[in-house]
Parts: structure tokens; sequence; C-alpha cells
């Protein structure tokens, strides 16, 4: 017996329904492939053109040609996608080739665009949240060593001053996180999401030329999966660099209260925790260049990571050896987050190993086209 293939039923809400019923007064809807047609008229080829870049061979659409096509995605329900017909009066001296090119091309680098101001807003984001952290941890420091015990007043102060800042800078955070960016240039990403072809019409309404978003992104250069991940370990280790790094520094004051009780011991502890920040704070800055795919220090990006891993794995094992032979001198949750880092900066270091050498072969293959 055959076996019929059913094609999957998407039940829509009754509010899409009633949006297709609108739609359907002004474009052509298959509801059988989940298309719909819609017909943007210009007179000139001007209208979509930026005449101040590019000439007749290679010409650049306009900003505002593709906020229109973004503003008309936003009324289509999702499953739906559209064929954009665009139909030119007049051509004038281009070549219908060279217009479907010029539309492809700037999608891929609104894509791009798209995805770098993505990248700014997530370090942005990162930023915030460490030096919130940052922030509080330095405030239960001056708690902790009653910094203003001579005057209850100028504690209070200082105290809600710190925390109503430290408070506004990681809510700034949170806010991104909750509620990201979600177009560049009044154009919304939603756009990419709801092409399915691209054509343009003379002004008899006949077809000239067609082109699949498949077969425009066919070309385009995108991170693969495991890039991805590795890019988003990055820009968590720095963050996480970075809150150990500048937290840490504040309790060299801790160790130096201990000085007399186990002697040359802290000095070494101290000359640890010094470089182990400077290090980790390094190695924060690099990772986020890393992240963001700019700058030349990214080179040094394995090397920083492999020194991060041994300075917190020194300082780890030194204050280990401490807390067993002074018995809980320092803090034992201090010891435990310090191990935790060593198994991450090891992670980290042959992940960066790992995606320096997928990049390098993505760069090549690039090259070979």
């Amino acid at each position: 017996m055959k076996s019929k293939k059913k094609k999957e039923k998407i039940v829509l809400s009754a509010s899409a329904e009633r949006e297709l019923e609108l739609l359907s007064k002004h474009c052509k809807i298959d509801k059988e492939n989940k298309t719909i047609s819609y017909r943007y008229h210009v007179k000139s080829v001007d209208e979509i053109i930026d005449e101040n870049v590019g000439d007749a061979k290679h010409p650049k659409i306009n900003d505002e040609f593709l906020s229109k096509l973004s503003d008309f995605a936003h009324s289509v329900p999702e499953p739906y996608t559209i064929d954009w017909d665009i139909v030119v009066d007049n051509y004038g001296p281009y070549k219908h080739k060279d217009l479907i090119e010029a539309i492809s091309d700037s999608l891929e680098i609104f894509n791009y665009n798209y995805s770098q101001n993505k990248k700014s807003e997530y370090i942005k984001m990162s930023l915030l949240i460490a030096f919130g952290i940052i922030i509080f941890s330095w405030l239960f420091i001056v708690c902790s060593f009653n910094l203003f015990t001579d005057s209850d007043i100028t504690h209070n102060i200082v105290h809600e001053c710190v925390y109503t800042v430290a408070c506004v800078i990681l809510w700034e955070g949170i806010y991104i996180l909750f509620l990201p960016t979600k177009s560049y240039k009044d154009v919304s990403y939603t756009l990419l999401g709801r092409i399915n072809h691209i054509s343009l019409f003379n002004k008899n309404k006949e077809k000239i030329i067609t082109k699949s978003f498949t077969e425009m992104k066919a070309r385009w250069v995108e991170d693969s999966k495991p890039i991805r991940h590795f890019k988003r370990i990055f820009l968590a280790t720095s963050v996480g660099y970075l809150c150990i790094g500048l937290a840490s520094l504040p309790e060299i004051f801790l160790i130096i209260k201990l000085i007399e009780k186990v002697g040359a011991s802290a000095i070494i502890l101290i000359v640890a925790n010094a470089i182990m920040c400077v290090i980790v704070l390094l190695t924060a800055i690099i990772n986020l260049s890393l992240y963001y795919e700019y700058g030349k220090i990214r080179k040094y990006a394995t090397l920083f990571n492999f020194l991060s891993a041994a300075c917190v794995f020194g300082t780890f094992a030194f204050r280990l050896y401490l807390n067993i032979t002074y018995i809980n001198t320092l803090s034992m949750f201090g010891v435990i987050i310090l191990g935790i880092l060593v198994l991450i900066s090891i992670g980290c270091t042959i992940e960066t190993y790992a995606f320096n050498k997928l990049e390098s072969k993505n760069l090549k293959k690039l090259h070979n086209k």
C-alpha cells in the first residue's frame, strides 16, 4: 500500500485568521503553501536605489526601501512567508539581474550589521551585570571592614550611594537581557525570516526575474553551531574573569591581616592574588575581543587562557594548603569557587585552541571560493 503524505495542519488563532482576511484585500494568499504575495509598486527605480553610492553595474538599495518591507513583514502571522513582487515602471540604466543582486547584497549586509550590533548589545549587557556584581561585592567588603565605624551617618550615606549605583547598573544589564534590541536602523530582523521569493516586474505586471531567499542565503557566511557555542562561552568566561579579577582585589586587605598569623605565606598569597587578578582581567578583555571578532589581541587568546588557568590553579592550590595547615584561615567558599574556576579555565583554554582551528579552516574555505 502506498503511504499518503499528509501535510501538517497548522491552526492559527482567531486574530491571525482575521489578519489574513484583511491582508487578502491587498495581497494574494496561498493557504496551502503558507505564502503571501506582496506587491510593491514604484514609478522609477530611483525610489529604491541609493544614488549617492554605487553605479549602474553595482547599485545599492536604500534603507528606506528595506524599512518599508520590514513594516509589512510585521503584519504577516507565522508561519506565513512573503513573495515580494516589486513592480518598477522605469528601470533606467539598471539591469534586472544587477538589481536583484543588489537587493540580495543589501539583505546580507543587513544580516552582518545586525549580528555585530547584537554582539555589542550582549557585551554591554554582560559588562553591566558584571560591574553590578563587582560593586555589590565591594559593598560587602566595605561593610565587613567597618571602614566608617567612627561615623554611622557616613557609613549609611556611603552604603546607600554604593547600593543604589550597583542596583541601577545591574538593572540596566538585566533590562537588556530580557528586552534585547530586535531592530537595526528601523529594519526588523523579522524581515529575514519572512522572505520566500523576491521578484522584479515591469510596468505591465509581467515577471522579469525572480530569486528565492534560499538561493540568496547560500552564499552567506554564518557561524556554525560549534563556533556559536564557543563564542557564548567566551562571553560567559569574560564576565566570570572580570568578576573574579576585580572582586578579588579588595581581598588583599583581608590577607594583610593574616601576616602575623601565617607570616611569609600571606605575603606570597598577596603577590599571587595580585598577579592572578591582572592575568585574569587581561584574559577577560581578550575573550571579549574574540567574541566580538575585533582587535589584534585576539591572537593571544589561547596563551592568556592557559596563563589564567595556571594562575587560578596555583592560587587555588596555595589557598587549599593554607586552609589545611592553619584550619579555615581563609574562606572555604572562596577556595571552592576557585576550584570550579580552575575547571572552567582549563575547558576554556582547550576551546580557545579548537575555536582558532575552526576559524582558520573557515577562512581558507572562504578564500578558496
